[in-house]
């Protein structure tokens, strides 16, 4: 979920390749055959990527549409941890851990009209919620970090209720699991 040109610009500084955030396990093993010598070939038969090697993992618009729509993917959160199911677990113990200090510090934030610590926190909400497949939610944080790179105040105050709804479907989902 880099911004757009990210990776252009990398490639100009001198990067071989690229990979954004949430890192997927396939595209990263793509991303490592593709630059490692030979004998790379063991790559593919690390834990949980059997038979997995060259399969897309981009993401278009309309996935992002399809995503907005999923409150949280624990079939994805597996992908991304390989299938260790207490890894999985910890993450999203973590995330919940860590979601009512997140939500208070953005609230605040929006409040007192801070633009810059709304997109901080809004970025790392961002990323949060990525790690655990909470699709909806993160995507509501992407909208929140790009109005507050704008200074766009009224649609902070508009999205801020947005994001505290997604985080209690996402809660109510993780409860049921």
């Amino acid at each position: 979920h880099a911004m757009a040109g990210d990776r252009e610009k990398c490639l100009q500084a001198g990067m071989n390749d690229y990979v954004s955030k949430p890192i997927s396990p396939r595209l990263f093993v793509e991303t490592l055959r593709r630059w490692l010598p030979s004998g790379a070939d063991a790559l593919e038969d690390a834990p949980g990527l059997k038979g997995t090697v060259g399969e897309s993992c981009s993401a278009s618009s309309g996935q992002e549409r399809e995503f907005a729509s999923r409150v949280w993917d624990r079939s994805l959160l597996l992908e991304r941890v390989l299938g260790d199911e207490a890894l999985a677990e910890d993450v999203v113990a973590g995330f919940v851990s860590d979601m009512p200090e997140r939500i208070a510090a953005l609230e605040k934030a929006v409040a007192a009209g801070e633009c810059t610590e709304t997109a901080n926190l809004s970025h790392a909400l961002k990323g949060a919620a990525g790690s655990v497949s909470a699709e909806a939610l993160m995507l509501v944080a992407k909208e929140m970090e790009k109005k507050s790179k704008e200074g766009d105040l009224d649609a902070l105050r508009t999205i801020l209720p947005a994001v505290m709804w997604e985080y209690e479907r996402l809660k109510s989902a993780l409860e049921k699991k």
